[in-house]
């Protein structure tokens, strides 16, 4: 039997060029589009389209078909005859939600996702470190220096005695910010029980700390082994006792709040004993009764106010009270002050036998414009404390010792000192300092 040739058009149906079942919508044009073809899904090239060679029987191209994806094989291997199935689109040539439409162009919006709600709605910022206060009392510095220098303009004057005692209080407030913010209750605690430590020594050893710890209006033998006999010592253990509730108050733990707390209570004690009813004794008791009513304090504007305008009444108290010549060792001090009300005698000129209050004596030192400046370095102080960002408590704490200070130095000579500035400067830099915040966790 003889072969021959197969006529080009015969009865049998003809072979698929390919059994793959066309992949995207089927209501899409007869043919799938070619590369690059705007029509295709998502306006975007399809990488696995390709182009078959030309068929060799009928001489025309083939239409591009796609690769098959999961699934086709399956549908690949069905009967000819069988119902075509239509499997799924290519997760690459889906349309995504977040791809931007054919017509966006150039000029839709930019890409990247829109910032939540959240971040544009209004949020708690901390307060700001208090630099008005900051330099209200670098003005305040350089006026005070500026009044003493004049005051000794001149003058056969020591400047230098009220001009130490301002350095030192700078110098004091300086450190008080920067260890306040480095270390918040270690800083405190340690200046506490350092104080309280001198003090003891000044007490019981009076040899060590006598002579710098003494007023410079009584000679060094006339001061007694006493605490009492020397206000400045007196105004040393108050600060200390304000700094252990500093530091007891800003403490984690209960044991060291507990502890420090108890350290403050037996320093007063101590006071007490060995100088009895002193102003230094009012001022560390006044100090830790506010520290133990004020713990749950919320607001600090009342309490200050109320403290400030304590402290000036009984400043204005004394001043009268040496006006009237109620207190016969306080007049002589005054009667120079209404002699020389303007420049007064000149730092370190004031001569009395007895010990004058550091209110009446810096009046009759510099006159009463180095009166008001001191009373302005109370009032900075205050409202340093009503600035601060400490809590409630805290600045509490420190306005009252700011005010029993005053007290002090209303009916004592408890300024004459550069120790007693340089521990008063660091109880307001502590209070007042601004704690760094944690490190951040690591992502």
């Amino acid at each position: 039997m003889s072969t021959m040739h197969q006529p080009p058009h015969t009865n049998a149906e003809p072979t698929p060029p390919s059994t793959a079942p066309p992949t995207g919508d089927p209501h899409e044009p007869d043919g799938p589009p070619t590369p690059g073809d705007p029509h295709e899904p998502g306006g975007r090239h399809n990488p696995h389209s390709r182009r078959r060679n030309d068929s060799p029987e009928s001489g025309a191209p083939l239409p591009a078909v796609s690769a098959p994806d999961e699934g086709a094989g399956e549908a690949a291997s069905a009967p000819t005859g069988a119902a075509r199935t239509f499997a799924p689109a290519s997760p690459r040539d889906r349309p995504s939600a977040a791809d931007p439409p054919a017509s966006a162009g150039a000029s839709g919006p930019p890409e990247g996702p829109d910032p939540p709600a959240a971040q544009h709605a209004p949020r708690s910022l901390p307060a700001p470190p208090p630099l008005s206060a900051d330099v209200t009392g670098l003005l305040l510095l350089v006026a005070c220096a500026s009044w003493v220098v004049y005051c000794s303009a001149g003058r056969d004057a020591r400047p230098e005695d009220p001009l130490i005692a301002l350095l030192a209080a700078t110098a004091g407030f300086a450190v008080g910010r920067i260890a306040g913010a480095v270390r918040p209750a270690a800083a405190p605690a340690a200046a506490g029980l350092a104080l309280a430590v001198l003090a003891a020594l000044a007490a019981f050893v009076p040899a060590l700390t006598g002579s710098a710890l003494a007023p410079d209006a009584v000679p060094a033998p006339a001061v007694r082994p006493s605490i009492a006999a020397s206000p400045p010592t007196a105004a040393l253990s108050a600060l200390a006792v304000a700094l252990l509730c500093l530091a007891a108050l800003r403490a984690d733990r209960w044991a060291a709040r507990r502890a420090l707390f108890l350290v403050a209570l037996l320093t007063t004690a101590q006071l007490a004993l060995t100088a009895g009813l002193s102003p230094g004794t009012i001022a560390a008791v006044g100090t830790v009764l506010v520290c133990a009513a004020g713990v749950r304090a919320r607001h600090r504007l009342g309490g200050i106010l109320l403290l400030g305008t304590l402290g000036a009444a009984i400043a204005a108290g004394a001043l009268l009270t040496a006006r009237q010549g109620l207190l016969p060792a306080w007049h002589p001090a005054y009667a120079q002050l209404a002699a020389h009300p303007l420049r007064g005698l000149g730092p370190g000129l004031l001569d009395s036998p007895t010990a004058v209050p550091a209110l009446l004596r810096a009046g009759a030192q510099l006159g009463l414009p180095g009166l008001l400046l001191l009373g302005a370095a109370y009032v900075w102080g205050q409202y340093a404390l009503l600035l601060a960002p400490a809590p409630a408590p805290q600045a509490l704490t420190g306005a009252a010792a700011l005010t029993f200070l005053a007290v002090e130095a209303a009916t004592a000579d408890a300024l004459t000192t550069p120790l007693v500035a340089a521990a008063t400067g660091l109880l307001l830099g502590l209070t007042t300092a601004r704690p760094e915040p944690p490190p951040a966790a690591p992502r």
